[in-house]
């Protein structure tokens, strides 16, 4: 703490990505971290993980491992979150104060790499992801729809990064964004528990895995979903008023 104390420190820091937010502008409440993280937690990546597991394991061992994975990879996720809004440090913040400003460097540029790596794949993600709902539903699937799709997700990437993070969270996604994914959580589920009763329970519940992944593999995928998140979290977590409410 006293290493982040002194890397908080703004007369010693002129970068303002490495000092604390101030007070002022931590505006952020239990309901606008619940609508941000509640968002990112759902998307057609997760859903993929999902089908991964099952049918490879059993159904138990995927319920198990979709419970212990979760626990443990939001576990971290809420930690950082909670040192984040408490210190007020963005992401890199906490890396300079925890190892110093030159070997700081090499995790910061490491990040960078990875946002990249990660934007692209989700581009690529929601590009298929449309051109298969396109196809399905007997629309226009010619040669150029991948590409108009990849053109109209990374123009609306690239309009989202002229505007306010803080602004984007709680005008679009607290407002609009949440009851969204709120829904299509409903729908899934309902669609799950129609098929599951089709199926029958018991038959469902009893059934086992195809195999080609383990158990401890099937975890390590799991608890990936939520971690990967973790260099970002102390850049959304800082604009918190409490960091009990953003550990929450």
């Amino acid at each position: 703490m006293a290493t982040i104390e002194r890397a908080s420190n703004p007369k010693t820091v002129n970068n303002t990505a490495l000092k604390p937010l101030p007070v002022s502008e931590r505006t952020f409440g239990f309901r606008d971290h619940a609508a941000l993280w509640f968002s990112l937690g759902v998307g057609l990546l997760v859903m993929q993980t999902g089908a991964y597991l099952v049918p490879a394991l059993a159904a138990r061992d995927a319920l198990l491992v979709i419970v212990c994975g979760s626990v443990l990879g939001a576990g971290l996720l809420a930690w950082t979150a909670k040192i984040g809004c408490e210190s007020g440090l963005s992401s890199a913040g906490l890396m300079h104060a925890t190892y110093g400003s030159k070997f700081a460097r090499l995790p910061v540029l490491l990040n960078i790499a990875q946002l990249i790596g990660w934007t692209t794949f989700e581009i690529v993600v929601m590009r298929d992801g449309t051109v298969a709902i396109a196809r399905q539903s007997g629309g226009f699937a010619g040669a150029l729809w991948p590409v108009l799709a990849t053109l109209l997700w990374g123009g609306l990437l690239l309009a989202l990064l002229g505007g306010s993070m803080v602004h984007l969270v709680r005008q679009f996604i607290g407002r609009f964004g949440l009851p969204l994914v709120v829904a299509s959580l409903a729908w899934l589920t309902w669609q799950f528990l129609g098929r599951a009763h089709a199926q029958g329970w018991e038959a469902l519940w009893n059934r086992s895995g195809t195999g080609g992944m383990g158990i401890l593999s099937a975890l390590d995928l799991v608890i990936a979903m939520p971690v990967s998140w973790l260099p970002l979290v102390a850049d959304f977590a800082r604009h918190g008023r409490n960091g009990e409410s953003a550990l929450r």
